[in-house]
């Protein structure tokens, strides 16, 4: 599977291929160029792999109280120890940005 920063480094060297250079060494500034990307916070991280049925993965916070997310259909399905909380693709990802959104925002104001 390819990562984040494979996926760069393939479109920078798709763009700005270092002119006079052989492939292998514009592959790796595309992969250098990439990195920094990554290490300076502009590539979102690799998404956890799901379990073995491809439509659950498991959450294992201990302060959190969500067992699992899944998908079904095009709904996105998180069981809580409230109950289950059943929303839309589009729903799922303004929660999930926010909360990036907000870690962010707490590790730059430490």
């Amino acid at each position: 599977m390819k990562t984040h920063i494979d996926r760069a480094a393939e479109i920078i060297l798709r763009y700005a291929g270092v002119l006079g250079a052989t492939r292998a060494r514009q592959a790796d500034a595309a992969y250098r160029a990439a990195r920094a990307l990554a290490e300076a916070g502009h590539l979102a991280p690799d998404l956890p792999e799901p379990d073995e049925t491809g439509r659950r993965w498991k959450v294992d916070y201990k302060h959190l109280p969500v067992s699992h997310t899944s998908t079904s259909g095009n709904q996105v399905t998180l069981r809580t120890s409230y109950g289950w909380w059943h929303t839309d693709p589009a729903e799922a990802k303004s929660l999930a940005y926010a909360l990036l959104a907000a870690a962010d925002y707490a590790e730059r104001n430490q």
